[in-house]
């Protein structure tokens, strides 16, 4: 293939949107240039965790399309990006089996907005909920 030396597409800035705009370009067949002041990623995302969180904070909010999107991309970097990416337990204390379950079903269609004890029955009903969206090209 014929190198372009004028690429289509300028890219300001190396941190991580600025490097997963180029891969994604460049993975379409776009010509970009990347430039940066610095180091790439040496700023803020030099500087944050890393983490790639799979959208389970939308479950509560019923922003079920964009927990769809957050765990098909967090699927795609486990699987696109292994070697840099891998999952991370978190541990969540409960102390309820149920009390507050009532509360937190009238949040989730909701009818409150205050919020109550976080039971087990209501915390492992929301990660079935996500990894059923997350089920997708696993």
């Amino acid at each position: 293939m014929k190198a372009n030396p004028k690429p289509e597409v300028l890219i300001i800035g190396g941190g991580v949107n600025g490097a997963g705009l180029l891969r994604d370009l460049s993975l379409n067949g776009i010509s970009a240039t990347l430039i940066d002041s610095g180091d790439f990623c040496s700023g803020a995302s030099g500087a944050s965790s890393r983490m790639a969180h799979g959208g389970l904070r939308y479950l509560e909010g019923r922003e079920f399309d964009l927990v769809r999107e957050s765990a098909r991309e967090r699927n795609m970097l486990l699987h696109d990006a292994g070697h840099l990416v891998k999952p991370l337990e978190v541990v969540v204390p409960v102390v309820h089996w149920v009390k507050g379950l009532l509360q937190t079903a009238r949040r989730f269609f909701g009818l409150s907005d205050k919020s109550g004890p976080l039971s087990f029955v209501a915390l492992k009903s929301g990660l079935l909920t996500y990894e059923r969206f997350g089920a997708i090209r696993r």
